[in-house]
């Protein structure tokens, strides 16, 4: 399988998760043989099983061992879990497997780890060094690659082959028709100095949302329309990104529209001095640039982030919401509904972009306000059109309500959530 990639000739990228995710490595680890399993039957103690009984609640366990040479599982559906293991001069392979998770595990100085027709697969806080390819997955589905640290892999860092591709916690968007139907999630890793980093090739979207990518020869390649990656960091790679689509003249759209924004580029000259969908609102910087950021494009193709981030991309920061009104009727008089936004410590209500404040996703606030108080941080208050609110509630009941956002440091962009409740009660 991993013999396809070679005739691939320009095509390379990578994924890098924030410094200081990947968990300490295991100790103490036992040797043991290489390790082939081809049915449900062969998860035994001489193939490396330490204890599980192959259900979803107690999976047959691999765990503690340093091995030279392979793990080879094929044609399995029993759930499995290889965990705190090294693996050297080898590789890990799975093949028509259903129900499989490697985690926390070293696999160095070999072929990586490849998948090959599987489906619910999950790839996470694993080192993948100096190998041929780091992670290559093949005609899979249903797959999570998140939180691994991939990097100085020869040939490339993740990539992904005839198989439906997203990030976690977003939609799939599109699926070509020989994908499948199923997401493979691509998130929060740490990939450099590899010759390719993330790429997604031969028929398929890919989606990697989350990751940094850094020091390879190109940092992510990308066949095919539509929005497919976005709030990633692309630094100083030799080529950043390349969009290209091999069937007919199409547009891939490198960012999540706005206020979400799209990736952080090291090398983007722009400057931020206004806001808006148009960037017109000025001024009023909202840490997104005020002009495009283009890729490279290959193949009829055009990639494009409108909304390039001035700052690196940084995880999630939750915060605190109280809406004034707690309760309301159809017939509720009032035009607005009224939210106290709290940031967490170490945040300043300023961070908070006015612009990017949403509720449900959908609904803009009307007004921002900065609010002092006496001996205690700055809150916002933010007033959203009442009529428009209840138009999201349907029928009587209690409701949990979102408010998102964008923060802005001097170090990162960040989104920002809160969630609080809301009853409608009946007339």
């Amino acid at each position: 399988m991993l013999a396809r990639i070679a005739s691939i000739a320009i095509l390379s990228l990578t994924v890098i998760m924030v410094a200081g995710l990947v968990p300490a490595r295991a100790t103490n680890l036992r040797l043991h043989s290489s390790i082939l399993i081809q049915s449900n039957s062969d998860f035994t103690d001489s193939n490396g099983v330490t204890g599980g009984s192959g259900t979803a609640v107690d999976p047959y366990v691999i765990k503690g061992w340093r091995i030279t040479g392979d793990i080879r599982i094929v044609h399995t559906n029993a759930y499995f879990a290889i965990e705190d293991l090294s693996l050297q001069n080898g590789g890990v392979y799975f093949g028509d497997v259903d129900n499989g998770q490697i985690e926390n595990a070293t696999i160095t100085a070999g072929q990586g780890i490849a998948l090959e027709g599987s489906q619910n697969v999950t790839i996470a806080d694993n080192i993948v060094r100096s190998n041929f390819i780091g992670i290559d997955i093949d005609a899979s589905r249903y797959v999570t690659v998140v939180g691994n640290d991939v990097s100085s892999n020869a040939d490339g860092g993740i990539f992904v082959t005839y198989s439906n591709t997203c990030a976690a916690a977003y939609t799939v968007v599109n699926a070509y028709p020989n994908c499948g139907n199923g997401d493979i999630v691509v998130s929060g890793n740490l990939v450099g100095n590899n010759g390719f980093g993330i790429g997604e090739i031969r028929r398929c979207t890919c989606f990697a949302i989350g990751n940094t990518l850094s020091n390879n020869s190109v940092g992510m390649v990308v066949n095919g329309a539509g929005d497919c990656c976005f709030h990633n960091n692309f630094i100083n790679n030799t080529i950043q990104a390349v969009s290209g689509c091999p069937y007919e003249p199409c547009v891939t759209l490198w960012d999540d529209g706005y206020p979400s924004g799209g990736n952080f580029w090291s090398d983007y000259t722009g400057v931020d001095h206004c806001t808006g969908s148009d960037q017109n609102v000025c001024p009023a910087p909202d840490g997104l640039g005020d002009t495009p950021y283009f890729t490279g494009s290959s193949l009829a193709a055009v990639g494009i982030d409108r909304f390039p981030l001035m700052k690196p991309f940084a995880p999630l920061v939750s915060g605190t919401v109280l809406f004034e009104t707690a309760t309301i009727t159809s017939e509720s008089q009032g035009m607005y509904l009224t939210a106290v936004i709290g940031l967490p410590q170490g945040f300043n209500a300023s961070n908070l972009i006015p612009s990017s404040i949403r509720l449900n996703q959908t609904l803009v606030a009307l007004r921002v306000t900065q609010v002092t108080q006496l001996s205690k941080a700055p809150i916002l208050i933010a007033k959203f059109n009442m009529t428009q609110v209840k138009a999201l509630l349907s029928n009587p009941g209690l409701y949990v309500l979102k408010i998102r956002g964008n923060i802005l440091t001097s170090k990162s962009f960040r989104p920002f959530e809160a969630t609080s409740t809301i009853r409608l009660l009946p007339t």
